[in-house]
């Protein structure tokens, strides 16, 4: 079940082709386990609860989703000729490989698939 040892939430928002995509609710759980890497709503939250500190990467949530990202691939898109795929971190180009980006505290992190594509919104933490 949830482990409260370490206990770390990120924003991850994506983008495909300017159109946001959602981050279902519930990634990670099931009724009788609960991934260190889970998503409770469709809010784009993703809780890091482990029972010891780690650096977790977004390329591990998505396994757990069991859903692509990498420097060519998000979700059932592939980059190509005409298409690529950015990351943010906190608003600033993330210049390594998406799924290589840490789930830090606090890190509003954004994936996007285009063009076209939007500017990376700011997202603030509730309390």
């Amino acid at each position: 079940m949830e482990q409260l040892s370490y206990h770390v939430h990120a924003h991850l928002a994506l983008f495909v082709e300017g159109q946001p995509a959602e981050v279902p609710g519930g990634i990670g759980i099931r009724a009788d386990c609960f991934s260190w890497l889970h998503t409770h709503a469709a809010d784009g939250i993703v809780h890091v609860e482990a029972p010891a500190p780690h650096t977790y990467t977004l390329g591990e949530f998505f396994r757990v989703w069991g859903r692509p990202l990498d420097a060519k691939h998000l979700l059932d898109k592939t980059a190509d000729a005409q298409h690529q795929i950015l990351a943010y971190v906190n608003g600033q180009p993330y210049a390594g490989a998406p799924e290589a980006n840490p789930l830090d505290d606090h890190a509003a992190i954004v994936v996007e698939y285009g063009p076209p594509f939007v500017a990376p919104p700011p997202y603030t933490f509730g309390s």
